[in-house]
């Protein structure tokens, strides 16, 4: 019975040493990849430092070493692109040669075009310039013109204003000249001054004051009338073509045999004169209040 136990207890216990004989098989096969994975590397790298046999070792032929792919493997996949894309820089830099000689070809013909384009300019802007200088000349010449012409109408306007002014004074100079000789008589020489009256005077005054001449001389004469004129003041009233009216301010001095003692006397004259044969006379004498 012990015996059947025993038998049965080494019955027993058998799958489970086989089990744990599988498991150390297993253990062992894991172990001895892990140690071939890890001599794999070493392997490698003495498959890469040995460029040749040994020396002193044998002749035979090393069995070959099986190595991974790695990294290095990469420009071997890639060649096909490289080459592609020499093939494509080729294209390409005949694209850039044709376009180059294209260029070139194009320069001369932009160089002509530029060249006109700068000739055009530049006779544009002659003919500019030259219109230009034109339009300064002919503004020169008429303003040369024009002051050519202010001045001779500014020195035919002033010889006018002059003669004009000239013509004027003569006429008040005349009527001053007419107003002294009425005014100034001396018995002495009351002849002379009438006479001078008379010469001065023409139409109606010199015709009445030539008819009344002899009586006037005698009362000069007989009562020793003495009489001295001065002129105040004279100016034009009116002026025409023909004549001039002058007003002239005046004072004179009387003495006589009755009135020995000189006194002053006051008035105002209207004088005519008018243009006769170039001489400028009196033609009428009134009193103005």
């Amino acid at each position: 019975m012990a015996d059947d136990d025993d038998s049965s207890t080494g019955l027993t216990s058998t799958p489970t040493d086989a089990q744990n004989s599988t498991d150390g098989q297993n253990d062992g096969v894991e172990k001895g990849s892990a140690s071939s994975d890890a001599a794999a590397p070493r392997q490698r790298r003495r498959a890469v430092r040995r460029a040749g046999s040994p020396v002193g070792a044998s002749s035979e032929r090393p069995s070959d070493i099986t190595v991974p792919k790695s990294a290095d493997a990469a420009p071997e996949a890639t060649a096909p692109k490289a080459a592609t894309a020499k093939v494509g820089d080729v294209g390409a830099s005949e694209k850039a040669i044709k376009a180059e000689k294209a260029e070139k070809a194009e320069k001369p013909k932009k160089g002509k075009k530029a060249d006109k384009a700068e000739k055009g300019r530049k006779d544009s802007l002659l003919r500019g310039r030259s219109k230009k200088s034109l339009a300064a000349v002919g503004i020169a010449g008429l303003l040369v013109v024009g002051l050519i012409a202010a001045a001779v109408f500014l020195a035919v306007m002033r010889y006018q204003t002059d003669a004009y002014n000239d013509e004027r004074q003569a006429y008040v100079d005349a009527a001053k000249q007419a107003v002294l000789n009425l005014t100034t008589i001396h018995p002495e020489s009351a002849q002379n001054d009438v006479n001078r009256i008379i010469e001065g005077s023409t139409g109606p005054f010199q015709a009445d004051f030539e008819a009344r001449k002899d009586p006037f001389i005698s009362v000069i004469q007989d009562g020793q009338v003495r009489t001295d004129g001065e002129i105040v003041s004279a100016a034009v009233e009116k002026q025409s073509d023909e004549l001039a009216q002058i007003l002239v301010a005046a004072k004179t001095t009387v003495s006589s045999a009755e009135q020995p003692e000189p006194s002053d006397r006051a008035f105002r004259m209207r004088v005519t004169i008018v243009d006769q044969d170039g001489s400028l006379k009196a033609s009428n004498v009134e009193f103005v209040p």
